[in-house]
């Protein structure tokens, strides 16, 4: 084995690709949060999600005793439908850096997120 593919290897997606959530579960949530979305990150790792809440976004930034991290972690999982109970501290390699981008994401998509149509008059 080469060394190049050993490295490969070390930075293989640890999270497989999700299947598909039950059609009675996405019927579920639309009922219940309203809009539910689907996105796909570095590796085919897919996430089905909501947006975050005015309130869950006060209570998880204003949390003194949790650090940055923390903090994109809490507002991935609180915001995640499918695949469910995933363990974001356990992106790796070339992964590392979704649960960051995911949460950011989460955030702008929430209105927590710069003025998109920002311009000085």
């Amino acid at each position: 084995m080469t060394e190049d593919k050993t490295k490969m290897e070390e930075v293989a997606p640890p999270m497989e690709i999700a299947t598909e959530p039950p059609a009675e579960k996405l019927a579920a949530w639309k009922a219940q949060h309203g809009d539910v979305y689907e996105s796909t990150f570095k590796g085919g790792v897919k996430f089905w999600f909501r947006t975050l809440k005015r309130a869950e976004f006060k209570g998880i930034m204003y949390d003194i005793s949790k650090g940055p991290e923390d903090k994109e972690e809490a507002v991935c999982k609180l915001c995640t439908l499918w695949p469910e109970n995933v363990n974001f501290s356990q992106f790796t390699g070339v992964q590392e850096g979704i649960p960051l981008i995911y949460s950011e994401y989460l955030m702008e998509l929430s209105g927590f997120g710069p003025a998109l149509d920002l311009k000085k008059v």
